[in-house]
């Protein structure tokens, strides 16, 4: 029976030595970088005063405001394709919002072509919301939130997020000597 053991010991180890496993990771990318590198730009409908890259700042509580209106749109456009699964926003307002996706401002515009709707989702005040999707490889994003209640629009923070798969993982000591 020891033998039959030790067999079965020894047989775990090999395979566990060859297998391979990738775990896939949601990681939020960096817009703030992005933009102020130049390789992303975002335009705001209507216009505001404010900052818009607060809203990507990694401070949910350093707000984005539109006075007078009851709806935003930010439009973020890369240099690049970038591949998404995923999108988190904090509002200070009670609503709904959408994000949508193409792969030019012309298709995303008129709602055509390569043009996509990514998820929707009714949101609360002082809190995320977020939704998950299959990932998706575009050039333009826009976030579109409409609030019920209030007559300035407070956006907190907005991420998206690229997955990442990890293929291998190296564990050290703590602290390492």
């Amino acid at each position: 029976m020891s033998k039959l053991v030790g067999i079965v010991a020894v047989v775990l180890l090999l395979s566990a030595a060859v297998g391979q496993a990738q775990v896939r990771q949601p990681r939020p990318i960096n817009i703030r970088t992005a933009v102020d590198t130049g390789s992303a730009t975002v335009s705001v409908m209507p216009s505001s005063p404010g900052d818009s890259t607060a809203l990507f700042d990694g401070d949910p509580f350093s707000d984005f405001a539109t006075p007078a209106t009851k709806s935003v749109a930010v439009t973020l456009e890369f240099d690049r394709a970038i591949e998404i699964e995923g999108s988190r926003a904090y509002f200070m307002n009670s609503g709904e919002w959408k994000l949508e996706a193409a792969q030019n401002t012309v298709d995303l515009d008129r709602r055509r072509a390569s043009y996509r709707v990514l998820g929707s989702s009714a949101f609360s005040s002082s809190t995320w919301s977020e939704f998950t999707f299959e990932p998706t490889e575009v050039h333009c994003v826009r976030l579109t939130a409409r609030q019920s209640a209030d007559t300035t629009m407070h956006l907190g923070e907005w991420i998206l997020e690229e997955g990442v798969t990890l293929t291998s993982l190296i564990i050290t000591p703590c602290p390492v000597r």
